[in-house]
């Protein structure tokens, strides 16, 4: 049995300390966002593990409290050098890292010690310092595997709202009290090393717990700040509308109010004009050319206000089903209020496709579907936007047409797993996309975008859902290099068109 007493050869030290800095500073820029920061200062990290080695090597005998704070002041400066945040923030980034990194290399020194007891039971002639670097090689893969998981995988936004960090700071340090420990007690005694070992793994799953519940209180309050701006966006335009039609009924009430006055007076010239120019036929045409020009004015004007009138009723073919209908005809009201063409077909029964998925999840689906076009459209030259229900073959499916932006390569390759916007500036969560691709997921139903090039077609993509069972993603595109680039999810398939 391999015994991991730091203490022992002091060389073992240093590479403690060189793979906990390394593999802290690793997590610290995954923590705050910052990807690109390890892989451009790869050697500066290098050096600065290497370093924090050194300094541990010399102090350990010395004082490990004065050496432990050397090495998180040293994190500490560096991070604050290279990130312009909160110094406050990035103090408690390095700390939680340091922490975590620390508790991830104890846990894979007892991998590696429960390993090694099966090859080597029994032998006392074994050299510890490979067994260590390969305890740090672990850690660092433990890490790097920490941050694929989809709950850390965008590190710790809320560390940025005040007084979030406090409880993983304090877990933190409480991990660095029980390393500072090892100075005043042997964890070769076997009671003492096992409760030292289950303290160390019940304080590394509490700052995991913390952190995955930090990350979905921030994630509800998304939502919630998501859906409330959602229903702010709904109410102005219900305000818009209303003024719309406060507009309209003004616009008609001035033409009946002037209707009161003219239609009898029109009434009152058409008896004097009968009665008392039944003999004077010049005098008869005039008067009657006159009036006629009059009346004709009066029908030109009607017209042009029941025309703008008109504009806002609600001319889509009924589904006959009643959600639809209501949440077709909002859409259709948002999309003329942006000058946008909105077309709706619909196959022979279109209350066949309710056999394939709920009334409410069709309704949803389509509203994300509608929504998502109108506003990559509202900057096109030619806005235009058509939605088909019905059959395609012989299964029931939804077919849109739009003639907005195209999606970015990377949200075809995270669609499902992780939140895209296609309208960011505007404060866009992606939350669509993702409901999108669950209802989709829900109802095993294929999803089929064909992308067209310029000038081929009036629109630039057609999204199809087909409610087959198949549950197939297929990108039909014309950018097929530029989609392929960054193609890795074994679910989808990238065809040339």
């Amino acid at each position: 049995m391999i015994d991991f007493n730091f203490t022992v050869d002091d060389l073992t030290t240093f590479v403690r300390f060189f793979f906990i800095t390394l593999g802290s500073i690793y997590a610290c820029c995954r923590i705050l966002w910052m990807r690109s920061l390890f892989r451009k200062n790869k050697p500066y990290i290098i050096l600065l593990s290497l370093v924090n080695g050194i300094i541990a090597y010399f102090l350990e005998a010395i004082s490990s409290l004065l050496g432990l704070s050397i090495i998180i002041l040293l994190i500490v400066l560096y991070m604050c050098a290279q990130v312009k945040r909160n110094p406050s923030v990035i103090f408690s980034a390095a700390a939680i890292s340091f922490g975590l990194s620390y508790a991830i290399f104890i846990i894979s020194c007892v991998i590696v010690t429960m390993i090694s007891a099966i090859f080597f039971y029994g032998r006392e002639d074994l050299i510890m310092l490979p067994f260590l670097i390969i305890s740090g090689i672990l850690e660092l893969v433990l890490i790097f595997l920490l941050f694929r998981i989809k709950t850390f995988r965008k590190g710790m936004p809320f560390l940025y709202q005040s007084g979030s960090s406090v409880g993983g700071v304090l877990l933190a340090f409480a991990i660095l009290v029980l390393v500072l420990g090892l100075n005043y007690f042997s964890i070769a005694d076997s009671t003492v090393g096992l409760i030292w070992l289950l303290m160390f793994l019940l304080l590394g799953i509490l700052l995991l717990s913390w952190w995955s519940a930090k990350v979905r209180r921030a994630y509800q309050e998304k939502l919630r700040m998501a859906e409330l701006a959602s229903l702010q966006a709904e109410l102005r335009e219900l305000k818009q509308e209303c003024e719309r039609v406060r507009e309209d009924n003004d616009s008609l009430a001035r033409v009946i109010h002037k209707d009161n006055k003219m239609i009898p007076a029109m009434e009152l010239a058409v008896r004097n004009f009968v009665t008392a120019y039944s003999g004077q036929t010049d005098r008869m045409r005039q008067d009657g050319d006159a009036l006629t020009d009059q009346l004709e004015r009066m029908l030109t004007e009607r017209k042009q206000v029941l025309s703008a009138y008109q504009k806002w009723v609600y001319t889509l073919p009924p589904t006959g089903i009643v959600i639809l209908d209501a949440m077709l005809s909002l859409m259709e009201k948002r999309a003329q209020a942006l000058q946008i063409k909105f077309h709706v077909r619909l196959g022979d029964d279109v209350s066949d496709i309710t056999e394939y998925i709920t009334t409410e999840d069709l309704a949803h689906l389509l509203s994300d579907l509608i929504e998502n076009a109108i506003i990559a459209t509202k900057g096109s030259s030619s806005p235009s936007i058509v939605l088909y229900l019905g059959k395609l073959g012989e299964h029931a499916a939804i077919e849109l047409a739009d003639s907005g932006n195209d999606f970015s390569p990377m949200v075809y390759e995270d669609l499902g797993l992780q939140r895209h916007s296609t309208h960011l500036a505007e404060g866009g969560s992606g939350i669509g996309l993702m409901d999108i691709w669950k209802l989709k997921k829900k109802y095993r139903a294929s999803l089929h975008i064909v992308e067209y090039a310029p000038q081929e077609s009036e629109f630039t993509k057609k999204i199809t859902i087909m409610f087959d069972h198949k549950n197939h993603y297929i990108i039909e595109t014309y950018r097929f290099d530029e989609i392929e680039s960054v193609h890795l999810r074994g679910d989808m398939f990238v065809l040339q068109k």
